[in-house]
């Protein structure tokens, strides 16, 4: 029978207490009609690898004040009375402003993350919708990729370029994958969609990469799920792990703003 010292048995039970939840930063778009459709089902794709989602959306005002979700996050008190039960494994927080806090500069979102981790009932996978300014302070410079919701059309694209200019130039985030809903089923990537790509490289030096093409408006249930299931599956690739008791200090370089033309994209 083995024993065991103290000091090993407290770091076996660290080690099986470990937990690791992944972090996604969403981009919001307000032109991209199809957004909610395709949050719905990338957490209906997470659930389908049975996993446990919390969707907490920073474009939605808090189901409460949102001074006090700020107050229990800082303090790591439950979650529970700011969230609702989408489904059986999906939580949803509309946060409005109360994240604001946390992205205030580098590790300032280390206390939000080692709440949201520890919390009861804690997910597997944390998707975070917010607009650029609030992921740029969230994730600065980590080593993570995040999935920009973009629509075909000239509004959609122009937010999402300047988008990915705040998040590449205040954030160091120079690596992006963009799921795109066209206004009308596409076989191959849209000429504009293409030019964003190009403008994202050439201004920003940036990694533009186009996870899926889909037409919320037209795709059948069937096919918009199996599309985002591999979506999913790359989006878990690529999110920010995060494991209680850890420190999290890989990042990217830090950013360099290019001295180039201006983007045709640009405001």
């Amino acid at each position: 029978m083995f024993e065991c010292g103290d000091d090993q048995a407290q770091g076996l039970r660290r080690l099986f207490a470990r937990r690791t939840v992944q972090l996604v930063p969403v981009l919001s778009n307000p032109h991209a009609g199809g957004a909610a459709r395709l949050l719905d089902g990338l957490c209906q794709a997470f659930a389908a690898q049975d996993l446990h989602v919390l969707v907490i959306d920073g474009m939605r005002p808090a189901l409460r004040d949102a001074a006090g979700l700020a107050a229990a996050l800082g303090a790591g008190r439950p979650l529970r009375p700011w969230t609702e039960a989408v489904d059986a494994r999906t939580m949803l927080l509309p946060a409005g402003d109360a994240l604001q806090a946390f992205a205030a500069g580098q590790r300032a979102a280390e206390p939000l993350f080692e709440a949201l981790a520890q919390d009861e009932g804690a997910p597997d996978v944390i998707l975070f919708h917010a607009d650029a300014a609030l992921l740029a302070g969230l994730f600065m410079q980590r080593l993570v990729r995040p999935l920009v919701l973009c629509g075909d059309s000239a509004p959609s694209l122009t937010h999402a370029y300047a988008g990915l200019k705040l998040l590449v130039q205040h954030a160091g985030l120079r690596h992006h994958a963009v799921l795109l809903d066209t206004a009308a089923p596409q076989r191959e990537l849209p000429v504009a969609a293409s030019r964003l790509q190009q403008c994202a490289a050439e201004f920003l030096r940036a990694r533009v990469e186009c996870a899926a093409i889909v037409c919320s408006n037209a795709d059948g249930d069937a096919r918009l799920a199996r599309t985002l299931r591999e979506v999913s599956l790359a989006l878990l690739q690529f999110a920010l792990p995060f494991a209680l008791g850890e420190q999290h200090d890989a990042r990217w370089p830090s950013p360099q703003p290019p001295s180039v033309p201006q983007s045709p994209f640009a405001r």
